[in-house]
């Protein structure tokens, strides 16, 4: 599990030596030939089938230089060779028998760029088959990894409870005190031969700078939780992860530091030979450093001590017992790190090491299933009944209680069977889930509380942020609660691949994945890179931001100091920004690999679809184009559309937004506004003509009706004297006269409010006068609907009477 830690740490230590160095600058050829023999070392070393698991290792190191040459060799040989393509290209073939011949410098010259081109293709593809190699080398060296790790998980000794196991550990013993013993004295003796008052001095030296150095940090990380936890306006959740961080920090800066630092005073020094400080230096760093961020990332996830800031919901009693036995476990950790790693170095039995490591899974179940039997007694509430903060909500966490049952079960199995490595694999296995699972919720918990409590959530700060950027607060939060998920997702993704490393793939698997993925790798004939997309994105977002600052000074400064109208400075804006957008994506593109050819396979492709759905949205983009261009609607004309009418707010190239005069907002195609029929009150000017029809009676008095109701519209300021007022007699009706004013007003937007002054006015003016506007006149009788044997009856009963009538007497 802590493989790739100490192979970083066994580079620290390393590093403090002098730096390899650099090999001069080689021809292509050179390089090629360099990066082959390195493979064919490789690939006979692997030919030997007892090959240890470090061994692999370390052949698997000596690939990934290779690999990184080949693909630089590679990258810097592909645009050499296309450009020698292109020059190829246009001097075109050589003249056929019968055509005129071509000049002596042509011919040359082909010969030359045929002669380039081919020694860079040659070494292009040579190049890519190299990589295929590598590929598939790193391929067999993880199988066999994978191989080697599960055959050491699954390899059977005797039960933990078997006595002649035991008999064995304690015969064995002795020799592994003689081991190591000759080990410390094989130690003391190199460091007597090379000890003396300059190395001495300079050890002592180093030492004591770095005693100072992490005293000062950590005194420095002590006042700085301080600070935090006395600040009452910082959000709870960004303090609270901020401090178990501080706290993982101090714990740091303790007891591995202060193995560390006289490890590397040494190997300054050169009083120790290297691979002695490698072999006994990095497991007892190990040893101190796993279990101190263990406990730390413990007690910063229950905030131990500080309760106002535990984000989990855990009672205090809960925390205290929890902890305790976390001490424990950490203890625990640092010896199964320490011995087995002693004991690989001092070459000691192999008894041993199967007996510390099943001794350690013994432990860590008692301490585990001890733990489990307390919790299962917490009391939920106090003394006096009261309930106890953060007991009743403790029940959110109890799925890890079946689970840690069921870690403990399978451990105690494989003990007593005798697979004790798999029984410590799995306790491992359970610690590490815990440790990254703590881990990575602290820093999400942060990263989401510095995004979305503070960024988006504090509007104080985010108005100073979007005021500084020049842009709105609501796209400020956002930005902050989109990133604040991307950087959760990436903290997630890593957390769950760190799993790979105890389930048989080694971070040196996962490193080289990366790499392969950010610098690229074949798929047919296109390559897909992580850093060409990466640098693609960040193009194209510098080319929108360029655009956007340049159209809003435009837009801004620039079009307001001109005699321009409303609608045609967004015309040009609007466009400015669709231009900006079209250059921003077609350099992205550029970036990733797409040339012209790309392009036309997928305009091609885009004229399929066009074919088969997507007419309309391209006849809209079209319209929306035109709609710009022409300008036969502009922003803020009065149009009536699809029996709706209102103002135009806003042209898009896919439709056109209409705020109605009940403030809703109409959204219509642009193809519609291009293909149908609209009503634009305003398209040459703002004038409009207002109607007024009124009904008065035969008696009234006609040249009074006009005079009122010209006087109505001459006191009106909105109306235009030319052309002036009119009044006619536009009906003689059966019961009234109809008489209509014409006017013409400023604005088509008064209209409403002219229409109803005037009739005010007409009607304060009648009274005055006495005028009396025309009654409604009264509704026709419904007609009477019988039927025929109804008719037929009373035509009979009619007749019937008739003739009674004629009757004498």
């Amino acid at each position: 599990m802590f493989r790739s830690a100490k192979l970083c740490l066994a580079a620290l230590l390393l590093a403090a030596g002098p730096a390899a160095a650099q090999q001069p600058d080689s021809t292509p050829r050179e390089q090629l030939t360099g990066a082959k023999a390195a493979i064919d070392r490789v690939e006979a070393a692997l030919a030997q089938p007892s090959l240890s698991q470090d061994a692999l290792q370390q052949q698997r190191s000596n690939l990934e230089p290779a690999r990184s040459a080949l693909v630089a060799l590679l990258a810097s040989v592909i645009g050499p060779r296309d450009a020698s393509k292109q020059r190829l290209e246009k001097l075109g073939p050589p003249p056929k028998p019968g055509e005129p011949p071509e000049s002596a410098e042509v011919t040359a010259a082909r010969d030359r760029e045929n002669t380039l081109f081919g020694d860079l293709d040659g070494v292009a593809k040579e190049a890519q088959l190299q990589i295929v190699r590598i590929d598939q080398l790193n391929n067999t060296i993880v199988e066999r990894l994978r191989t080697d790790f599960a055959r050491q998980i699954f390899q059977r000794s005797a039960s933990i409870l078997d006595p002649f196991f035991w008999a064995t550990v304690a015969s064995d013993l002795p020799q592994a005190v003689a081991n190591l013993t000759q080990a410390l004295s094989q130690i003391w003796v190199s460091f007597r031969a090379n000890a003396g008052p300059g190395p001495i001095g300079i050890a002592v030296l180093i030492v004591l700078a770095g005693a100072l150095a992490c005293r000062f940090l950590r005194g420095r990380a002590v006042r700085l939780r301080n600070r935090l936890a006395a600040r009452q306006s910082a959000s709870r959740r960004f303090t609270a992860t901020l401090d178990a961080l501080l706290d993982i920090v101090h714990a740091v800066l303790g007891w591995p530091m202060a193995a560390l630092v006289p490890l590397v005073a040494l190997k300054v020094a050169e009083l120790v030979p290297e691979q002695l400080l490698v072999d006994f230096g990095v497991p007892i760093v190990m040893a101190l450093l796993v279990p101190a961020v263990f406990d730390a990332t413990a007690v910063g996830v229950m905030a131990v001590g500080r309760p106002n800031l535990r984000l989990l919901p855990l009672s205090d009693w809960a925390v205290d017992q929890i902890h305790r036995r976390m001490r424990w476990i950490a203890f625990i950790i640092g010896a199964d790190i320490l011995l087995p790693s002693l004991g690989k170095v001092t070459y000691a039995p192999v008894s041993l090491t199967v007996a510390s490591t099943g001794l350690f899974s013994v432990l860590f179940c008692i301490v585990g299933a001890e733990l489990l039997l307390r919790l299962r007694d917490a009391p939920t509430t106090t003394e006096s009944g009261e309930p106890i903060p953060g007991a009743q909500e403790s029940n959110k966490l109890d799925i890890l209680r079946p689970l840690t049952w069921l870690v403990i079960a399978a451990a105690v199995a494989g003990l007593l069977s005798g697979y004790i490595a798999l029984a410590n694999f799995i306790v491992i296995l359970m610690l590490a889930a815990l440790f990254v699972a703590a881990l990575a919720y602290i820093l999400m918990t942060l990263v989401d509380a510095v995004l979305t409590d503070r960024l988006a959530t504090d509007e104080s700060l985010g108005r100073a942020i979007a005021s500084a950027l020049g842009v709105s607060p609501r796209n400020v939060a956002f930005a902050a609660t989109l990133f604040s998920g991307v950087l959760r997702l990436l903290i997630l993704i890593a957390a769950v691949t760190t799993f790979v490393v105890p389930l048989g793939s080694y971070s040196i698997d996962f490193a080289s994945v990366m790499e392969h993925a950010f610098f690229g790798f074949q798929v047919g004939e296109i390559t897909i890179s992580i850093s060409s997309i990466l640098l693609a994105i960040t193009l194209f977002s510098v080319v929108m931001i360029a655009t956007t600052l340049v159209r809003g000074w435009i837009r801004n400064t620039l079009l307001p100091r001109t005699t321009l109208d409303a609608s045609l400075q967004n015309s040009i804006a609007t466009m400015i920004g669709y231009t900006g957008v079209i250059l921003a994506s077609a350099v992205g593109l550029f970036q990733i690999g797409l040339n012209l050819q790309n392009f036309a396979i997928v305009a091609g492709a885009l004229s399929v679809g066009i074919g088969f759905g997507l007419q309309s949205i391209v006849s809209n983009f079209v319209s929306g184009l035109i709609l710009l261009a022409e300008r036969p609607i502009r922003v803020g004309d009065i149009i009536a559309v699809a029996g709706e009418e209102g103002f135009v707010r806003r042209i898009s190239v896919r439709a056109t937004e209409i705020e109605t005069y009940d403030r809703a907002t109409l959204i219509i195609p642009n193809s519609q506004l291009i293909t149908g029929s609209v009503k634009n009150w305003v398209y040459g000017n703002t004038w409009s003509r207002v109607r007024v029809s009124i009904d008065v009676g035969y008696d009234a008095d006609v040249d009074a009706v006009r005079a009122a109701m010209l006087s109505a519209a001459e006191d009106d300021p909105r109306i235009l004297p030319t052309p002036p007022p009119r009044v006619f007699l536009s009906k003689l009706g059966s019961a009234a006269l109809e008489f209509e004013l014409f006017a013409v007003v400023t604005s088509v937007e008064t209209l409403p409010a002219v229409k109803s002054d005037l009739h005010l006015r007409i009607l304060k003016n009648f009274r005055a006068k006495g005028i009396r506007v025309a009654a409604q006149l009264p509704a026709a009788p419904a007609p009477v609907v019988v039927s025929l044997d109804e008719a037929l009856g009373a035509v009979g009963a009619a007749r019937l009477r008739a003739e009674a009538a004629e009757k004498p007497g």
